[in-house]
């Protein structure tokens, strides 16, 4: 029998979680060497085994697709809800189940239950409370690290329709998901957002505007992207591929501008620490100025009081000068 290329390269993910994939091989001890580690191992007290925080997020991930759903939990995750909400809904979403192995390759198996997540290898077993997976799964989403974006679920063949997954069922072909898509608009007996299932690595929730009458299926990533939609079954689809596609444009214009103000920034910083060449002449003149301000001033007020003129007297007319013309 053969083993899939993807069951192969999920036991090397395994291998590497746990520290066993090296990139080099350690030269084999002589016949004493090997003696001497023999004795070693015997004395040597076999220590619990610890988890990583990258296996602790591994099994987090890996866990919510054997019942609840990684995209319902998603969508959930994404409203305004308190640890305590979010945590409930975990306990509730994952009832009592187990996944054996949760990583393939390591030996470490989850088991579900209402006391949280117990996560097992060995004799060894680690309980993490629900409180603790939801405060961890909340974190994984703001780093954008809980669901595989896009790029991870469009195949490289742009021909080939990506898997869509709908209300629990996956569609590989695009009419039998765009018939879906049109089926579940059918079925909505209220406007409010409810969880549709996945395209592409996005979550998508769908609702009904009541003020353009249109039905809406919103795509959740880092943020929201809202596609409106028709009645062709192909066109809707047709709609979410387009608007999943400016992502990249977004993407290369924000990377773009974040180069520059890097580069602005830097630029800054260099001009910020470098003396100013006429630093010493542009005091000496700073100075002159204010003096030739003053000498303004001065100016000025003097001018004010040359510039008012005496008032005349008025002189009483001599007596008898009539008389003496007569």
């Amino acid at each position: 029998s053969y083993f899939d290329w993807g069951k192969i390269a999920g036991y090397f993910e395994g291998m590497r979680l746990l520290g066993e994939l090296k990139d080099k091989m350690n030269p084999l001890p002589t016949g004493e060497g090997q003696l001497s580690l023999m004795e070693d191992l015997a004395e040597e007290k076999t220590s619990a085994f610890s988890l990583s925080q990258e296996i602790i997020d591994t099994v987090i991930k890996n866990s919510a697709d054997v019942k609840p759903g990684k995209h319902g939990i998603y969508v959930y995750f994404l409203k305004n809800r308190t640890n305590q909400q979010k945590a409930d809904y975990l306990k509730n979403a994952y009832g009592f189940v187990g996944a054996y192995p949760v990583i393939t390759g390591t030996g470490i198996d989850m088991l579900a239950s209402s006391e949280g997540m117990q996560i097992i290898k060995g004799e060894t077993e680690i309980l993490l409370k629900w409180g603790k997976v939801a405060k961890r799964i909340d974190e994984l989403i703001a780093a954008g690290r809980y669901i595989e974006q896009v790029k991870a679920h469009t195949p490289p063949d742009r021909d080939t329709f990506p898997p869509m997954q709908i209300n629990g069922m996956t569609y590989g072909e695009k009419k039998e998901a765009g018939q879906a898509i049109i089926a579940a608009c059918k079925a909505m007996s209220s406007p409010d957002p409810v969880p549709l299932g996945a395209y592409r690595g996005l979550a998508m929730e769908l609702s009904y505007s009541t003020f353009s009458k249109d039905f809406v299926i919103t795509l959740q990533g880092k943020r929201a992207y809202h596609v409106t939609l028709g009645t062709d079954i192909y066109g809707n689809i047709t709609r979410l591929d387009n608007e999943i596609e400016k992502f990249g444009d977004n993407l290369s214009q924000c990377e773009e501008h974040l180069e520059t103000l890097k580069a602005q920034l830097e630029n800054a910083k260099i001009e910020a620490v470098k003396e100013f060449p006429k630093e010493q002449e542009l005091a000496e003149k700073t100075a002159r100025l204010g003096e030739l301000n003053a000498l303004l001033d001065m100016d000025k007020k003097e001018n004010i009081v040359l510039d008012v003129e005496p008032e005349e007297e008025e002189t009483e007319p001599e007596k008898g000068s009539k008389d003496r013309e007569r």
